[in-house]
C-alpha cells in the first residue's frame, strides 16, 4: 500500500522542509511549484504557475492519473504555496497586487481542496488536507492587510469544509497549521521593508539577529506529526510552537 503527498510550493522554504519530512517517511510526493529543486531527489516535481487558474484541473488530473487509487492507504494535500504580497498601507497597494495575493493565498488552496475532495470522495484511503496559514490571520499587522485577510479566509474555509466532511463516511480531515516565524525567503522580504511600509520591521530584523527563526526542516517534521495525529479535531488550527 502506498502513501501519497500532493503539495503546492514544495520546492523551497517551508515546502522543502515538508517534502523532506514526508520523503523520510517513505511517501510518494508530487510537488506543484514554479521551480525545480535539484536537492529533492526521488519525488515528482511538476513545474506550474498555480495562479494560472485554468491549469489547476488539468494538473490535478495529471497527478491523479499517476496514482493507483486502490493501492493507496493514505493521501494528503498540503496547500503551502503563498505570497506576502506588497507590504504597504492599503491605499498604496496596486489593484493587481491585491488580486494576485488573494489568488495565490486564498483561491488556489480553495480550488485545490475542491478538486482533491472531488477526486477522492469514493476512496477508502485515509484522506487529509493541511492548509499552511499564519498567525497573521488572527493578529493584524500594519502594512499586511492583504496577507492577513487572505490567510484568515483560508482558516474559515478550512473550518467550514471540516463541518461538511464530518457528515460523510470517511470524509477528509482538514487542519490549519501556523508554522511560526521560519527562516525563509519570505522573512528576507519582510526584513527588507522600510519603516514607512512596515512599522515592525526592526522586530523582524531582531528575530534573525537573535537566532529566533524556526528551521524549515524542523517545521516540516512538525507538520508531518500534526497531519498524522488522528486525535486532533477536524478543522483545528494548530500553532507549531504549541506542539513541541
Amino acid at each position: 500500500m502506498s502513501k501519497i503527498l500532493i503539495i503546492s510550493g514544495g520546492s523551497r522554504g517551508i515546502g522543502e522542509g515538508i517534502v523532506n519530512a514526508y520523503v523520510e517517511k517513505g511517501w510518494d510526493v508530487f510537488s506543484l511549484s514554479r521551480s525545480i529543486n535539484d536537492n529533492l531527489k526521488g519525488i515528482n516535481q511538476i513545474v506550474v504557475d498555480l495562479c494560472e487558474g485554468n491549469k489547476l484541473e488539468q494538473i490535478i488530473q495529471t497527478v491523479f492519473e499517476k496514482i493507483e487509487y486502490n493501492t493507496v492507504e493514505d493521501i494528503t494535500l498540503i496547500n503551502n504555496a503563498g505570497s506576502l504580497g506588497e507590504v504597504n498601507r492599503i491605499e498604496n497597494i496596486p489593484e493587481f497586487d491585491i488580486q494576485a495575493t488573494f489568488l495565490l493565498n486564498t483561491i488556489v488552496p480553495i480550488q485545490l481542496s475542491r478538486l482533491f475532495i472531488q477526486k477522492t470522495k469514493d476512496w477508502k484511503a485515509r484522506k487529509s488536507i493541511i492548509n499552511i496559514s499564519s498567525g497573521a490571520a488572527v493578529s493584524p499587522k500594519y502594512g499586511w492587510s492583504i496577507y492577513c485577510s487572505s490567510k484568515a479566509a483560508v482558516d474559515l474555509f478550512t473550518q467550514s469544509v471540516a463541518l461538511e466532511q464530518n457528515e460523510l463516511n470517511n470524509g477528509v480531515s482538514l487542519k490549519v497549521v501556523y508554522p511560526g516565524i521560519v527562516d525563509t525567503e519570505m522573512q528576507e522580504k519582510i526584513r527588507s521593508q522600510s519603516k514607512d511600509s512596515f512599522i515592525e520591521v526592526d522586530k523582524f530584523i531582531d528575530f534573525k539577529t537573535d537566532n529566533k527563526l524556526n528551521d524549515k526542516f524542523t517545521v516540516g517534521k512538525e507538520v508531518y506529526k500534526i497531519e498524522q495525529d488522528v486525535s486532533i479535531q477536524n478543522g483545528a488550527i494548530i500553532r507549531i510552537q504549541d506542539n513541541r
